[in-house]
């Protein structure tokens, strides 16, 4: 048996995993209580495999959808030994592949028999994260930790 896939195969997991991308975005829309994601679409999805690297991902926002890989690799950098079926990681901190602290990156690590097999992960646009205002963004804000709560994968 070859190990290598015939372009037709290849073309059709292809499509499969960006259609697995696109029903994640659908799914986001709808169930979505946020104003700024099911009708401003503020937010990215994507599939990544166990070594962080993009599977699939959505024909969205580039400050969310370029940033996304750095996110996924933070939290298994600094969770990936610990990982288990279950498990739900936030990163929003910029230092940690975020974009700005009301972006957040939800991770969803997804095991089959024991194994890791890939991560779906979310980036969305909250609109308040705490802070020293509503809407988590002040201008007299001088240090990141006082625009909002800053959540890295394992801190």
């Amino acid at each position: 048996m070859s190990s290598s896939l015939d372009p037709i195969t290849l073309e059709v997991l292809t499509q499969a995993l960006i259609a697995t991308v696109r029903e994640m975005r659908a799914t986001v829309c709808r169930t979505a209580s946020s104003v700024a994601i099911y009708d401003a679409k503020d937010f990215s999805c994507g599939l990544f495999a166990p070594d962080s690297q993009v599977v699939a991902q959505s024909e969205d926002i580039g400050s969310h959808v370029v940033p996304l890989p750095w996110s996924v690799r933070s939290a298994m950098e600094k969770m990936g030994a610990t990982l288990a079926p279950g498990d739900v990681i936030l990163v929003n901190d910029p230092y940690a592949g975020g974009t700005h602290l009301n972006d957040v990156t939800i991770i969803y690590p997804v095991f089959r028999e024991g194994r890791l097999i890939f991560f779906p992960a979310v980036r969305a646009h909250w609109a308040d994260v705490g802070g020293m205002v509503p809407g988590s963004m002040s201008g007299k804000a001088t240090e990141t930790s006082r625009r909002s709560r800053s959540w890295r994968a394992g801190g």
